[in-house]
């Protein structure tokens, strides 16, 4: 197999550097991501920054589908699981297309996600509407029966209040 399989050229343009450049970037799994920025946790702030500014770079050159594929699943777990929050951010700051239902999203949240990170919800929100995320937070809180899923649909409902407060003006 050559050494180049697996990997797709992309162009990238520092305009403080060099002219463009071809550069080869690999596909990352969810696995070497998560790898990655678990290992990241115990380093120094600098060297962590780094290398979550070369994971940035690195997911920028996916497409949509791959970008949600590495981050949503990672996002929506617990952080002592795994490095939810990074994900989370890098999930609302790129925003890729959304492959689930609106219901789905949010279900998703329901089992491990940890109510702290917003970026979930926002990203969500973001994605679908405040009018259809409340349509879906409606719905599904008629089919919970209650208990820890009904409080965590509650926790939903509520950063996306917080994300319309904070987004209403556009600001």
């Amino acid at each position: 197999m050559h050494w180049t399989a697996g990997l797709r050229p992309c162009f990238t343009l520092d305009t403080a550097g060099p002219p463009p450049v071809m550069c080869v970037v690999s596909c990352m799994t969810r696995d070497q991501f998560h790898t990655k920025l678990m290992a990241a946790r115990d380093l120094p702030s600098d060297e962590h920054d780094r290398v979550f500014t070369l994971l940035r770079e690195r997911l920028r050159g996916l497409d949509d589908a791959q970008q949600f594929e590495v981050l949503f699943p990672i996002a929506v777990k617990r952080q002592l699981d795994a490095p939810s929050c990074p994900a989370a951010k890098l999930l609302r700051e790129l925003s890729p297309a959304c492959p689930l239902s609106c219901e789905d999203a949010i279900r998703a949240l329901l089992s491990e996600w940890d109510v702290s990170i917003e970026e979930v919800p926002f990203y969500i929100v973001a994605r679908f509407g405040v009018p259809r995320v409340r349509q879906a937070i409606d719905r599904l809180a008629s089919e919970l029966a209650g208990g820890s899923e009904k409080r965590q649909l509650q926790t939903v409902a509520y950063w996306v209040g917080k994300y319309e407060e904070a987004f209403a003006n556009g600001s």
